[in-house]
C-alpha cells in the first residue's frame, strides 16, 4: 500500500504507533514490524494483532491476515509517513546532535520550554532512524515547540534525519570521540555532525553555537542566521566569593550569573554541564521564553536516569553517570569529580569505570589514557569494569569481567561514607551497583 494512504488510515483512527509487542501501547496501535539485528518484527505481526493493534504494517509476504498491509519496506514506509505527518506543523522544530551533552541539553531546553510552551520532545533515547519518525509522529495540534535529539553512528544519517524531522533550529553540542570506532576518524565525525549545520544552511534555518569551540565556529562559515554564545568564566571556589555577571562555579552543584538572568544556583552537578545549561538558555531566549521561566526551570531541575544523577544514600553519596561513555566524557567527569568531591559530605572517594565502547582499533589506548589521567591525580579508590579495561596495565585498582563480578567485589568491599563516581556504557549497566551501595 502507498504510503499516503497508510498516513490517512493513521489520521482516521488517530491510533498509536508501537514497535513492541511488549509495550503497553500496543493496545488500539498500528504495530510497524520493523527488523532489527537480533530480530524480524514481521515474526511478531500475529502477537501484536492479538494484544490489541489494530494493524500491523508487514513487508515479509508469507505473513497473511487481513489485519495485515504488505508494503516494501516496513521501515521505510515509517520514515515516509513521518515526512508526511511533519508537513503538517508549522512549528519551530529544534534538532540537537553532538558526540557529548546532546540528551542532557535536550532535557534541560524541554524543560525551559515547556514553562511556556506546549513542547515535545524525543522520549529516552529514541534519536535514531526508526526514533526519530516515531517522535515526529508524536506531533499533535496542540505542541507548538518540538525538540529532537539526533544521534549518528555513520556519515549520511544526520541528514536523513533532518529530511524527515525538518528542523527549524539546530544546535550540535559538542564532537569528540564518540563512535570514532564506526566512524573511522574524527574528521569523519565532524562532517558527519555538520549535516546538521548544512541542513539548516540550505532551509535558512538558525543555527546555535558554541563560540568557544574552534571546530564549531569554523564550520559556521560566516552563516548569518547564526546565534553565538559563550562559556562563563569558571571562578574556583573560595568561601564566601561572590560570582560576578559572566562566571559560574561548581560546589558540588553549577551557580552562575548570567547575563540578563542574574544569579542562578541549579540542582546541575558537573561543570562538563555547563555548555548544555547555557545552550538551553540561548536557544530559550530566542524563542522568547520569558527569562524568570528560564530561571525558575533551572532552579527546579535536577537531572535523572543515570546522568549525571545525584543520589543521597544513609551509607554514600553518588553521582550516577552511567548512561554511556567515551574518552571525552569518561576524562572530563573523572577531572570534574576529583574537583567537586571536597565539597559532598563524605571526603573518601570512590570510582567505579566501565568499559568505553565502540572506539574502534585504537580502544585499549584510550583505556589506557583513562587510567593514565586517575594516576596523574593520585586516585587510590577504583574498580575497573569490563574486558578492555581488564587488558590495560592498572596495577593499583581492582578489575572484573562484569557487573555481576563487581556487585560480588562491592558486596565483600562494603564501601561506606564514601563519595562515588560511577561512568561507563550503557551496556554494561552500572546503575545495577548502586543498590547494593
Amino acid at each position: 500500500m502507498d504510503p499516503s494512504k497508510i498516513y490517512e488510515l493513521y489520521i482516521q483512527k488517530e491510533p498509536r504507533i508501537c514497535i513492541d509487542t511488549r509495550s503497553k501501547e500496543i493496545k488500539n496501535s498500528v504495530f510497524f514490524a520493523i527488523k532489527g539485528a537480533q530480530f524480524d518484527g514481521n515474526d511478531f505481526a500475529e502477537e501484536a494483532i492479538k494484544k490489541g493493534a489494530k494493524i500491523a504494517i508487514v513487508d515479509n509476504k508469507k505473513n497473511i491476515s487481513k489485519y495485515f498491509i504488505h508494503v516494501g519496506d516496513v521501515l521505510e514506509t515509517l520514515q515516509k509517513i513521518a515526512k508526511i505527518h511533519r508537513q503538517k506543523y508549522n512549528i519551530p522544530v529544534i534538532g540537537i546532535t553532538g558526540s557529548n551533552g546532546k540528551t542532557t541539553t535536550k532535557n534541560i531546553l524541554t524543560t525551559i520550554l515547556s514553562s511556556t510552551y506546549k513542547t515535545i520532545s524525543t522520549q529516552g533515547n529514541f534519536n535514531n532512524h526508526i526514533g526519530v519518525p516515531l517522535s515526529v509522529l508524536s506531533l499533535r495540534e496542540q505542541h507548538e515547540i518540538a525538540v529532537i535529539e539526533m544521534g549518528a553512528n555513520h556519515i549520511g544519517e544526520i541528514q536523513e534525519l533532518c529530511e524527515i524531522a525538518k528542523p527549524t533550529h539546530g544546535i550540535i553540542t559538542s564532537i569528540g570521540d564518540a563512535h570514532i570506532g564506526e566512524f573511522g576518524s574524527k574528521q569523519n565525525i565532524i562532517e558527519a555532525k555538520n549535516e546538521l549545520f548544512k541542513y539548516l544552511k540550505k532551509t535558512n534555518g538558525w543555527i546555535i553555537y558554541n563560540a568557544n569551540d574552534p571546530i564549531l565556529k569554523r564550520l559556521i562559515n560566516n552563516y548569518i542566521k547564526s546565534i553565538a554564545y559563550q562559556i562563563p568564566v569558571l571562578r574556583k571556589q573560595k568561601k564566601n566569593h561572590i560570582l560576578k555577571e559572566f562566571e559560574y562555579q561548581c560546589n558540588p552543584f553549577i551557580e552562575i550569573n548570567y547575563p540578563n538572568l542574574s544569579y542562578i544556583k541549579t540542582q546541575i552537578l558537573g561543570k562538563y554541564n555547563i555548555n548544555n545549561i547555557i545552550s538551553a538558555i540561548t536557544i530559550a531566549d530566542l524563542l522568547q521564553t520569558p527569562k524568570e521561566e528560564i530561571k525558575k526551570s533551572l532552579k527546579n531541575l535536577k537531572l535523572k536516569n543515570n546522568r549525571s544523577e545525584f543520589i543521597e544514600k544513609d551509607r554514600n553519596t553518588i553521582i550516577l553517570d552511567a548512561y554511556n561513555a567515551n574518552p571525552t566524557s569518561m576524562s572530563s567527569g573523572i577531572i570534574n569529580f576529583i574537583e567537586i568531591y571536597q565539597y559532598l559530605k563524605h571526603k573518601n572517594s570512590w570510582f567505579i569505570l566501565g568499559d568505553m565502547l565502540e572506539l574502534g582499533n585504537n580502544t585499549i589506548q584510550y583505556h589506557q589514557g583513562i587510567i593514565e589521567i586517575l594516576k596523574k591525580h593520585n586516585v587510590q579508590n577504583c574498580i575497573l569494569v569490563g574486558k578492555v579495561f581488564n587488558n590495560t596495565i592498572a596495577e593499583n585498582y581492582q578489575k572484573v569481567n562484569s557487573i555481576k563480578e563487581c556487585i560480588d567485589l562491592v558486596s565483600k568491599l562494603e564501601i561506606n561514607n564514601a563519595s562515588i563516581f560511577i561512568k561507563g556504557s550503557r551496556s554494561l549497566k552500572l546503575e545495577q551497583i548502586v543498590s547494593y551501595l
